[in-house]
C-alpha cells in the first residue's frame, strides 16, 4: 500500500505531500491543472526513465520519494535478492540531476533502474488511457489470461527450456552459416594446407637450416680463411707454434732461478697447448669443408620456397608459419566435421523440442482449464456495468512454432449486443467499451493484488451517468481488498471515494505551480458540484453532490 508521496522540484511541483488511504483515493481536477504530472512523478517511482526539462529550472535535481507498507505481502525473498535491507514500511526515492544522471534508491540503499522496475511490479499498476488501447493487442491478452489462471509456475518452466531451445538453434544457424561460408573457401584452404605440408617444415631445424646454407654459400670465402689460419699458426716462415715452444725454451734454462719464471713458463706451456689444439680443430675443419652446388641449389630452393610462403601468410619465422599451417589444418578439420556437427546439433534440438512441446502443453493445459471461467467473470462484471448482453470468448489455437509465451495464440472476441456474433475486440469495442472491459480484468486481478496498488487514470474516459456510477462501485469493491487511486473527471465516480484530493494550479509572482489538497466533507461538495455543473454551481448541483455523498 502507498502510504505517502512527496514531490519536490518536479516540472510545476514545488513541494506536494500526499498521505494516502488504504482504500479508494479519488483525484479531480481541471483539464491541465497537473494531475499527468503527479502520475508521472509516479512512474519515475516505478522506473521509468525521465528527462532532465522535469527538472525546475534553477534547481539541481527534482526527489520524488514514495513510502509503501508491504507487510505481509511476502516480498522478503525480492528483497533479499537484490540485497537491499527489508523494512515493513518501505522508502523508494528517485532523484534526477539537471544535469541528465539520475539516481534510484530503496530504503537509502543505491539501485539500478531494472532492480526498481523489479520490485515495482509488486507494489504498483498504473493503468493508463494507453493500457485500455493495449488490450487489442494479443501478446497482452495472453499475459492477461496468464495472470488470472496464475500460471506462473509452468510460464517459469516452459521459458527455462525455451531459453535453451533458442540457444541451441542459434549454435544450429551458426553451423549452417559455417557450412556454407566452407563450401566456397574449403578447397582454397585443402590448397594452401598442401602446399604447406609440401614444404616438409618439420623437417627444418631453422638454425641448422641456415648454418648449413651459409656454409656452403661462403665455401671458397671460408677455406681460404681457414687455409691461412693455418699457416698462421703451424706453418710459413714464422709460425706462432714454433715461435712459441722457442720462447718456452728459453724460459725453462732460468725456471729453477725463481719460482715466477717457472709459473710463466707453467703458463706459455698450457697457452701453447691450446693453441696448438686450435689449429688442429682449424685443419679438421678445413678438411671438412667441400663446395657442393648440388646441395646448395637444393638449400636456396627451399629457402626461397619458405620465404614465399611467409610472404604469402604475412608471418615472419618458420615457427610463425609452422604455427599457420596448424591452423589452417584445424579449420579444414573443422570444416570436414561440420556435416557431423550440424546432424549431432540437430538430434539434440529435436529432443530440446519434445521437452519444449511437453512444457508447453502443461501451459496449455493450465490456460485451456481457465478460458470459460475467465469469460463468464468477466461477463458478469460488465454486466454490472450496463452491458448484460455482453459476450467474451476467449479463442484460443495453438501453433507449430513457439515463442517465448509458448505454443498458444490468443484472440479476445467481443459482442456488446445480443444477437451480435462476437468479433476481435479492435474491430467492435468502442473506447467507452474498452474502459469497462479493462475495469472487469483489472477487478478480477483485485483477488490476485496481494497488497498490489492499482492507480486508475481516466479509466472512465468514454462513460457516463448510470455506467460511471458502475463503475465507481466496482472500484469502491475493489478498494476493500487493496489500494485504489483513481484519477477521474466523473462525479460518479468521485463520490466514492474513501478519500479526495483536488488538484489545482497557483500563480504567484508570475511562476506557475501545481498544488494537492484533501478535501473536507464540505469541500467534496463543491468540487462535486463543480464536475456536475461547471465553476458557477447551483443549488441544485449542491443539492445533488451531497445526496452522492450520503448514497456511497
Amino acid at each position: 500500500m502507498l502510504q505517502h508521496l512527496s514531490i519536490k522540484h518536479y516540472a510545476l511541483i514545488e513541494n506536494l505531500e500526499i498521505d494516502f488511504d488504504k482504500a479508494l483515493n479519488i483525484l479531480t481536477g481541471e483539464t491541465g491543472s497537473g494531475k499527468s504530472i503527479i502520475l508521472g512523478a509516479l512512474g519515475l517511482i516505478i522506473g521509468e526513465r525521465a528527462e532532465t526539462r522535469v527538472v525546475q529550472e534553477g534547481k539541481k535535481k527534482c526527489v520524488v520519494e514514495a513510502s509503501f507498507n508491504i507487510s505481509g505481502m511476502g516480498l522478503e525473498s525480492q528483497f533479499k535478492a537484490a540485497d537491499l535491507d527489508f523494512e515493513q514500511v518501505s522508502i523508494i526515492r528517485r532523484e534526477i540531476l539537471s544535469t541528465g544522471k539520475s539516481r534510484a534508491f530503496v530504503n537509502d540503499t543505491p539501485v539500478t533502474l531494472s532492480v526498481l522496475k523489479e520490485l515495482s511490479l509488486h507494489l504498483l499498476d498504473i493503468h493508463s488511457q494507453h493500457q485500455t488501447i493495449q488490450i487489442n493487442d494479443p501478446k497482452f491478452q495472453l499475459n492477461v489470461l496468464d495472470r488470472y489462471a496464475d500460471t506462473f509456475a509452468e510460464r517459469a518452466s516452459y521459458r527455462s527450456v525455451f531459453s535453451t531451445y533458442t540457444a541451441k538453434q542459434k549454435e544450429l544457424a551458426h553451423a549452417l552459416e559455417m557450412r556454407r561460408d566452407s563450401v566456397n573457401e574449403a578447397d582454397f584452404i585443402r590448397f594452401q594446407v598442401q602446399e604447406l605440408r609440401t614444404a616438409n617444415l618439420d623437417k627444418i631445424d631453422e638454425e641448422t637450416f641456415e648454418e648449413e646454407y651459409n656454409t656452403l654459400a661462403n665455401a671458397e670465402e671460408i677455406t681460404q680463411t681457414l687455409s691461412a689460419t693455418v699457416d698462421l699458426l703451424n706453418n710459413g716462415e714464422n709460425p706462432v707454434i714454433a715461435s712459441l715452444n722457442a720462447a718456452r725454451e728459453l724460459l725453462g734454462r732460468i725456471s729453477s732461478i725463481s719460482k715466477s719464471y717457472a709459473e710463466i713458463a707453467e703458463r706459455l706451456k698450457s697457452s701453447i697447448i691450446e693453441i696448438d689444439d686450435i689449429a688442429g680443430e682449424v685443419e679438421n675443419t678445413l678438411s671438412g669443408i667441400e663446395a657442393n652446388p648440388a646441395r646448395l641449389g637444393a638449400l636456396e630452393e627451399l629457402r626461397a620456397t619458405v620465404f614465399r610462403l611467409e610472404q604469402k601468410h604475412n608471418v615472419d619465422g618458420l615457427p610463425a608459419l609452422k604455427a599457420k599451417r596448424d591452423d589452417l589444418e584445424a579449420k579444414l578439420s573443422k570444416t570436414d566435421s561440420l556435416d557431423e556437427d550440424i546432424e549431432q546439433i540437430e538430434k539434440a534440438l529435436a529432443k530440446i523440442y519434445i521437452d519444449l512441446k511437453d512444457a508447453g502443453a502443461k501451459l496449455t493445459a493450465k490456460r485451456a482449464k481457465n478460458l470459460k471461467k475467465f469469460s463468464s467473470e468477466i461477463e458478469k462484471v460488465l454486466g454490472g456495468l450496463n452491458m448484460k448482453s455482453a459476450t467474451l470468448v476467449m479463442d484460443m489455437w495453438q501453433t507449430d512454432e513457439p515463442n517465448t509465451d509458448g505454443f498458444d495464440k490468443l484472440t479476445m472476441l467481443f459482442s456488446a449486443n445480443a444477437g451480435r456474433k462476437p468479433e476481435p475486440l479492435k474491430m467492435v469495442a468502442s473506447g467507452g467499451e474498452l474502459s469497462r472491459l479493462m475495469l472487469a480484468i483489472k477487478k478480477l486481478y483485485a483477488i490476485r493484488s496481494d497488497g498490489k496498488t492499482i492507480i486508475f487514470d481516466e479509466i472512465d474516459t468514454g462513460v457516463s451517468g448510470e455506467v460511471a456510477n458502475s463503475m465507481g462501485s466496482i472500484m469502491k469493491e475493489m478498494a476493500s481488498e487493496m489500494q485504489i487511486i483513481c484519477i477521474t473527471h466523473l462525479p460518479q465516480i468521485a463520490s466514492k471515494g474513501v478519500a479526495h484530493y483536488k488538484v489545482f494550479k497557483t500563480e504567484a509572482n508570475a511562476v506557475v505551480k501545481t498544488e494537492i489538497e484533501r478535501l473536507n466533507n464540505e469541500e467534496r461538495i463543491v468540487e462535486i458540484a463543480q464536475m456536475l455543473s461547471g465553476a458557477n454551481t447551483s443549488d441544485a448541483a449542491l443539492a445533488n453532490a451531497r445526496e452522492l455523498l450520503e448514497l456511497n
